[in-house]
């Protein structure tokens, strides 16, 4: 069997998912948190100059690096069961995922920009993608009966970066702009994440992190 060795920052961002991956499958990982201070050694040798990259060190001693999150996700997911029964199955949840990560992204963007452009970014998200995003991903859930996964009942890589993409949101936003109020359907595949067994842990200290890099986002 392989192993992984994942590589990000210590802030809760873009390896969320593959990190519920690797902890769902129970693939023998390791998390390397990469400090600030570290991360100028770390570019020079990381794929693209970026994080988060993973190394697959498999059976034979072979390694495989892999870096862009996305393409991270997708590969862990493909290798062990998480992206659907078929070809049809993947390309919906990939849809799904590529819709989530657009969401993020426009809430990201106002953190870049100042004044009155950083303003109309935060209005453009609140009143246009936040809205258009929940109206879409929750009749898509309803479809599947409002349980809280998109296909069957089953856990697949759409409900991890989409439930911690939210958690995320909510947390560096400082308000509940997910909940169950709001956003049921979605709610409750956030709860069935963040509730399952196997993540307590990592959810607790999530939790904690989450926290603390929300003053950076809040000030």
């Amino acid at each position: 069997m392989s192993t992984f060795e994942l590589s990000y920052f210590e802030i809760p961002g873009r390896a969320e998912a593959t990190k519920l991956l690797f902890l769902h499958s129970g693939v023998p990982h390791e998390i390397k948190d990469v400090k600030w201070t570290e991360w100028e050694k770390v570019q020079m040798t990381a794929p693209f100059g970026q994080l988060p990259y993973i190394v697959e060190t498999k059976e034979d001693g072979s390694k495989f690096i892999l870096g862009e999150s996305h393409a991270i996700e997708r590969y862990i997911a493909r290798k062990y069961g998480y992206l659907g029964k078929d070809l049809q199955e993947a390309a919906f949840l990939d849809s799904i995922c590529d819709n989530g990560n657009a969401m993020t992204e426009k809430f990201f963007t106002r953190f870049d920009l100042e004044g009155e452009a950083k303003e109309k970014a935060a209005e453009n998200f609140l009143q246009v993608v936040l809205p258009k995003y929940i109206k879409y991903q929750e009749e898509i859930l309803s479809k599947n009966g409002n349980n809280g996964f998109y296909l069957r009942d089953e856990f697949t890589l759409a409900e991890f970066l989409n439930a911690q993409m939210i958690r995320i949101v909510n947390a560096y936003s400082g308000e509940e702009l997910f909940s169950s109020s709001k956003s049921p359907a979605l709610w409750k595949m956030v709860q069935n994440v963040q509730n399952h067994p196997g993540f307590a842990s990592y959810i607790k200290n999530n939790d904690v992190k989450l926290k603390e890099y929300s003053k950076v986002f809040l000030k």
